[in-house]
């Protein structure tokens, strides 16, 4: 999880360790050694990590959800590879559009299942107590939906469904 290594606002540089087995050992060489690229994969967990951002108080309305993005490796990427990302062409007009459509695509995801709230302002933004838990003890966005939409008088069987269904929760 490097790209979690330094967090803007606290840290100014971070630090990633790569713990492996022999057999492997050869392939993280060669990626430290920037013989192989790696991109981001902040897209496929972009509603988790905007919603730890907020649950930390790192980002506490929309201008800092997109001032927060353009801070992650994601950006960088996009930058330097745009074709991979589905970005080429594109101008940087069209680009920061796209960081914001999608910023805020991802906070009313999580306002609409009551993780985060947003403030009477429409522009600022504050954790509910579910934003903690699924920060907290890395609970996938789907998981939490599932835990918030269930009944409060839901019964052990009702609870044990949702529990064998949670794909998060199998390991």
């Amino acid at each position: 999880m490097m790209g979690r290594a330094g967090r803007p606002g606290f840290d100014t540089d971070g630090i990633a360790v790569i713990m492996t087995d022999n057999a492997s050992k050869k392939k993280y060489q060669s990626l430290s050694n920037g013989m192989e690229i790696v991109e981001s994969q902040l897209l496929e967990k972009m509603v988790e990590t905007l919603n730890t951002e907020v649950s930390q108080k790192v980002v506490k309305n929309v201008s800092q959800a997109i001032t927060w993005m353009k801070s992650t490796f994601f950006f960088v990427r996009v930058r330097k590879n745009p074709h991979f990302y589905g970005m080429q062409g594109k101008s940087e007009q069209e680009m920061n559009q796209y960081l914001k459509d999608r910023c805020m695509r991802t906070l009313h995801e999580l306002r609409d299942s009551s993780i985060i709230s947003f403030l009477g302002d429409g522009y600022g933004v504050a954790p509910n107590p579910a934003s903690h838990i699924m920060s907290r003890h890395l609970v996938p966005f789907d998981v939490m939906r599932r835990f918030i939409e269930l009944k409060h008088d839901a019964g052990p069987k009702e609870i044990l469904l949702v529990l064998s269904e949670c794909e998060g929760l199998h390991r």
